[in-house]
């Protein structure tokens, strides 16, 4: 099937980095660093893959559908979205009580190779909200998606065509980068001090903890990060206190040194006090390192943070 959406302009440099992750689709992850040495000399030494249109990859590494369209308009990849997004909706017509679906289901379902369902798990994730949890596989892909909350049920039943779909996607994202990082997705700041989501972490984690504000950042959404949000002479205590009350929820890097900081304990606690709402994001840690009070929360390893990200701020 032919599909025919509007073409965004991108530079020789970012058509060769999207047509090396293209490569990469069902086969291995991409790591930046190492995409980076394969493409020495055929890229500017300066070249950053995170400044490409959002539209077509996300943070430099993964790949939307309409990124897949703007290498390859005859790829099958569109219609095999369109193909799992029905098979996924008509079975939670039939089974409403479904709260997951694995991509074993859709792959009988749809007579698509599994490998294939895996990829457009991912693929549907920018789309819309077609899923609240996913597990994840080494490459790329997911095997399960959780469907947990009337949103997502809605998402499917709302569902009319790919070709609506995408296009929607096409003229929001494009609209996003008109609007000022406040307004961004849908989200406006309440007061100067307002964040959609207060980051506790160790000071040792730092550079794990600006990966994910970042993101969080280029999203549209609002972060506080205590060393760069804290201006001199503001009191540190107070200013957490009242960052904590503001924020919309807490986001927990867990880590061995997090677990024995008790400034990121202390955090905790008020987060659960105030009845916020507390991600724990695993980074070298498992579910069962998680402080008593979180035992019953879900969790995420850290390497899939962009997608909590842009589940969070789409």
């Amino acid at each position: 099937m032919t599909y025919h959406f509007p073409v965004i302009h991108l530079t020789e440099p970012e058509m060769i980095w999207l047509k090396a992750v293209y490569s990469r689709v069902g086969v291995e992850s991409v790591e930046v660093r190492s995409l980076k040495a394969t493409l020495w000399g055929k890229i500017p030494k300066d070249f950053n893959p995170r400044l490409i249109d959002s539209r077509a990859l996300i943070q430099g590494v993964r790949l939307t559908l309409y990124g897949v369209y703007l290498i390859d308009p005859s790829a099958s990849w569109i219609e095999e979205t369109d193909k799992v997004i029905i098979a996924i909706r008509d079975h939670l017509l039939k089974n409403t009580k479904l709260r997951e679906i694995s991509s074993d289901q859709i792959a009988i379902l749809t007579k698509l190779p599994k490998p294939v369902v895996e990829v457009v798990f991912g693929l549907v994730m920018d789309l819309g909200r077609f899923w609240s949890s996913a597990s994840g596989n080494q490459t790329g892909g997911y095997t399960q998606l959780g469907i947990d909350g009337e949103e997502y049920f809605d998402q499917y039943l709302q569902y009319e065509s790919i070709e609506a779909l995408l296009d929607k996607f096409i003229a929001e994202g494009a609209q996003r980068k008109t609007l000022p990082n406040s307004q961004s997705w849908g989200i406006l700041k309440t007061s100067s001090r307002h964040h959609d989501v207060f980051m506790s972490y160790s000071s040792q984690d730092r550079e794990q903890a600006h990966l994910i504000c970042e993101a969080i950042e280029a999203a549209g959404g609002s972060v506080f990060l205590a060393e760069k949000s804290l201006k001199p002479g503001e009191e540190f205590a107070e200013r957490i206190r009242e960052s904590l009350v503001e924020a919309n929820e807490l986001w927990m890097l867990v880590t061995p040194n997090s677990l024995k900081s008790e400034w990121v304990i202390a955090e905790l606690g008020a987060a659960w006090a105030f009845q916020k709402k507390i991600v724990p994001i695993l980074f070298r840690c498992e579910p069962g390192d998680l402080p008593e009070r979180l035992r019953g929360t879900q969790s995420i390893d850290f390497h899939k943070y962009l997608e909590l990200v842009h589940a969070t701020f789409r």
